[in-house]
């Protein structure tokens, strides 16, 4: 393990290509997804990376035949195309690819595409109130 950390140390700055490929032989994909999530995070505008990640996440669907996978590539999808609003190619691969895999996509933002829908949180399904109603319950109790 000491040796592939040092080989992906060492191409980590210069070759993204074989820096993923080298995470992905950990054989841990929290992992990869944390490590390539958090370099996403320091530098936001690397779109390879960006689309390196996009289609690793999609590859190992593929593979593996599990959607957590195709719904993690959706997710990355609807960031990207929001955070570069001038990548008109990016956006229509995007909407290509919720269209091959007939999927609507569940996004937080406000601003959704014709191709994604509201994603449910906890507090949209009835927790909220249950929270609430606790809340009302405890003020009664100090009055």
């Amino acid at each position: 393990m000491e040796i592939l950390y040092d080989e992906i140390k060492a191409v980590e700055e210069n070759d993204l290509d074989q820096w993923l490929n080298l995470l992905s032989y950990v054989g841990d994909s929290d992992f990869l997804k944390n490590t390539v999530e958090d370099r996403i995070g320091i530098n936001l505008t690397n779109k390879s990376l960006w689309k390196l990640y996009i289609n690793y996440l999609e590859m190992e669907y593929i593979q593996n035949q599990d959607i957590s996978y195709l719904e993690e590539m959706f997710q990355v999808y609807s960031k990207y195309v929001r955070f570069f609003l001038d990548d008109c190619v990016m956006m229509a691969e995007y909407m290509q690819k919720a269209e091959m895999y007939n999927i609507k996509v569940p996004v937080r933002f406000s601003n959704r595409f014709c191709f994604e829908i509201p994603e449910v949180t906890s507090l949209d399904s009835g927790e909220q109130k249950e929270i609430c109603g606790d809340l009302s319950r405890v003020s009664r109790l100090k009055q």
